[in-house]
């Protein structure tokens, strides 16, 4: 009952003030309709996007030659070596992120080097550049955080 009541005091002073009431009422539509115009060359009829592809560089960093292993038993050692080997965080990235069906239809990347990408952005053949530091694998399997 309480919420009826609270309901009915807050439509009495939205009504009350007519220019809050226009701004709510006119602001979803004045919006609606300034996007619909601006992005209806974006989409098609169907709202499958339409514009060109955006070209990426993708740079994968040098993968790490040794893990700082000194100090865990030769057990961990192990383990956290063979889950090094195991996780191919370069082959993650590409299959699960730059290969969806999503981004597949928005953008068209390369793998390169780091000085081909950057002469590629300089040129303006690519808009982006996504880089994945060096030993980024064995960095992330032992939860030292990437700038």
């Amino acid at each position: 009952m309480h919420a009826v009541i609270i309901a009915v005091k807050d439509l009495k002073i939205i009504f009350r003030d007519r220019k809050a009431l226009a701004i709510l009422l006119l602001m979803p539509m004045l919006l609606t309709t300034v996007l619909g115009f601006s992005l209806s060359g974006v989409f098609d009829d169907d709202g499958v996007y339409m514009l060109d592809k955006i070209p990426i560089a993708v740079v994968f960093g040098k993968p790490s030659d040794t893990l700082p292993l000194q100090l865990l038993s030769e057990e961990q050692q192990r383990q956290i070596t063979q889950s090094v080997e195991e996780l191919d965080l370069e082959k993650v990235v590409i299959e699960e992120f730059l290969e969806s069906e999503a981004l597949k239809k928005i953008i068209d990347y390369r793998i390169l080097d780091m000085d081909s990408a950057q002469q590629s952005l300089e040129k303006k053949e690519v808009a982006a550049l996504i880089r994945l530091p060096d030993r980024f694998t064995a960095d992330y399997i032992l939860g030292k955080k990437q700038r």
